[in-house]
């Protein structure tokens, strides 16, 4: 009977103590989050592959490129991608034009051929009413441009559900002497009579730019792409030499173009692939021979020779360039309602008061990211007109991509890298690349 008690508080100790160890040392679970390090691990090692190799900035700015990168590298990982960019001019910008079709066309003309620090950049133009803004290729449009005047109260609230996801607005028009009040808010525009003493015209007749007092300003950075992105010139015609009053070409069969500003053409024609002939008189004769990133000058105006690619070049403006009078004739009379004079991108001398500027353009980025221009079109379609028309396009548009992936995902991370370029402007911006796993 002893062996048995002393049995049963053995049994009874035993007990007590898998309960204690139970109750002092529970058992630990550990996550090692394997799925997720390997996920953040790939994408770390896909943007670093791409950096090293001097492909990110054109494949991440390029969806057909970055597809089939990734399709191809992470094809036995079974993992889904998703990424974009922000704040890089895209690769194609969308633009709603509340427009005529021969102003479509002008658009689609003016952009082709256009090289952003290398990368060819596509402009699509779209109609739209202003009461229902259109889609453009399928999504919202990253740009709205208003050709003509129009009286936008009824339009203020589409304006800024358009406005909202980070699209701009470029208002091309001459403007009556009462505005609207959404004129107003929108562009930060008001009638110069309500804002300063005296609007009367002075006797300037060239459109100059008023450069930046800071980089934050509104209208730096159109300022910035116009005297840097350089403008793509076609050849027209092929001709047998080069007629020459200096520098001889001894090639044969040369491509010949022109350039067009402040009315005049100057001819150029492409020698070799790293020198271009200009006629810099308008004689007919080429009279310099510039070479790649070469400074030359025709007439007042500075330019460099940018690129030379197959029959076209690229080149871009230099500091200070203005254009013939545009405003006047149009008799818009109008300033910054907040009266801030670093808003102002082109001016016309001053009001007859003499201290206050007849602006020419006027950029708003408080309200959002929006730039009036006055018609720029009465004096013609030269390519001074067209580089401006693109800086101002170029700085309101969207510069948020984001592309999704095809199907649902069960868990993801986005990893995100900031890559700087510098060829014709410094380009600082972020891109996102989003690895995971399907449902």
């Amino acid at each position: 009977m002893k062996g048995q008690i002393a049995l049963l508080e053995s049994i009874s100790m035993i007990l007590v103590l898998f309960v204690s160890f139970a109750v002092f040392f529970a058992p630990q679970s550990y996550d090692n989050n394997w799925q997720v390090g390997n996920l953040l691990v790939n994408a770390r090692d896909v943007i670093l592959t791409l950096d090293r190799s001097g492909m990110l900035y054109d494949y991440s700015t390029n969806p057909g490129l970055m597809d089939s990168f990734l399709i191809k590298v992470l094809a036995q990982k079974n993992m889904q991608f998703f990424y974009g960019t922000d704040n890089a001019i895209k690769g194609t910008i969308t633009v709603a034009c509340n427009c005529t079709p021969d102003q479509i066309n002008n658009i689609t003309s003016w952009s082709q051929g256009l090289l952003v620090n290398n990368r060819s950049v596509q402009v699509i133009a779209c109609p739209t009413a202003l009461d229902n803004i259109n889609e453009c290729l399928g999504t919202q449009s990253d740009a709205l441009v208003i050709w003509g005047y129009k009286d936008m109260t009824p339009y203020q609230q589409v304006i800024n559900t358009f406005m909202s996801s980070g699209s701009g607005v470029v208002e091309i028009m001459d403007l009556p002497s009462s505005l609207d009040v959404v004129q107003q808010k929108i562009f930060g525009i008001d009638s110069c009579s309500k804002l300063v003493p005296s609007c009367g015209w002075g006797n300037d007749k060239n459109d100059d730019f008023f450069a930046p007092s800071y980089i934050n300003s509104s209208s730096y950075i159109p300022y910035k792409y116009f005297y840097n992105i350089p403008v793509n010139l076609r050849t027209t015609t092929i001709e047998a030499s080069v007629p020459t009053d200096g520098p001889t070409c001894a090639s044969q069969d040369v491509a010949a173009g022109n350039l067009t500003f402040q009315g005049a053409w100057n001819k150029f024609w492409i020698c070799t692939p790293t020198s271009v002939f200009f006629d810099t008189n308008n004689n007919g004769k080429a009279d310099v021979n510039v070479g790649i990133q070469r400074l030359f000058k025709i007439g007042k105006y500075n330019f460099t020779l940018t690129y030379v690619n197959n029959n076209n070049i690229g080149v871009s403006y230099r500091p200070m360039f203005n254009f013939t009078d545009f405003v006047k004739a149009g008799g818009s009379q109008v300033y910054p309602i907040d009266s801030d004079v670093n808003r102002v991108l082109l001016y016309r001398g001053n009001y007859s008061n003499g201290k206050y500027p007849v602006p020419v353009a006027i950029t708003n980025g408080t309200f959002a990211k929006t730039v009036w221009v006055a018609d720029f079109t009465r004096n013609g379609n030269g390519d001074d007109y067209r580089q401006l028309f693109l800086s101002l396009l170029m700085s309101v548009a969207n510069k948020k991509s984001t592309t999704l992936s095809e199907s649902q995902i069960r868990l993801g991370y986005y990893t995100s890298y900031v890559n700087v370029v510098k060829k014709d402007i410094f380009e600082v911006y972020s891109f996102n690349l989003g690895l995971g796993y399907p449902k």
